[in-house]
């Protein structure tokens, strides 16, 4: 009986600590990638343009993305795509695939390839 409650003990233990691994290692990934942002864009105003060469596309799921997406809205003020419509469509979409499909095309991030990206990816969404 006790080394049934030890066992369960135990492999609770063990699920905790790789719980807090898993998130440190999703902080520090994003942290990372702020930090990159913040090198590079040194209030020029460029945002959109800075996602991928700062290194969002190292983040490995949508919730990080959004995670850092969020923090980078709260440092600069405003939201990196601008517009609530580019936001949802991109979220709908998933983050992730959508960084993924412009690295794959070789477009870079900007107002115009966004909202070009947005007509072709239409499609596939519906």
């Amino acid at each position: 009986m006790y080394y049934l409650i030890g066992s369960l003990v135990a492999l609770i233990g063990i699920l905790v600590a790789i719980n807090h691994f898993k998130v440190s290692q999703q902080n520090k990934r994003i942290d990372d990638f702020i930090q990159n942002f913040f090198q590079v864009y040194k209030g020029s105003g460029v945002v959109m343009e800075l996602l991928l060469p700062s290194g969002i596309n190292n983040l490995i799921n949508d919730k990080e993305i959004e995670k850092a997406l969020e923090k980078l809205k709260n440092r600069i003020g405003f939201p990196p795509f601008r517009q609530e419509s580019r936001i949802q469509f991109i979220k709908k979409y998933g983050y992730k695939k959508f960084f993924q499909y412009a690295i794959d095309k070789k477009i870079q991030i900007n107002p115009t390839s966004v909202d070009l990206l947005m007509e072709e990816l239409e499609t596939e969404i519906q």
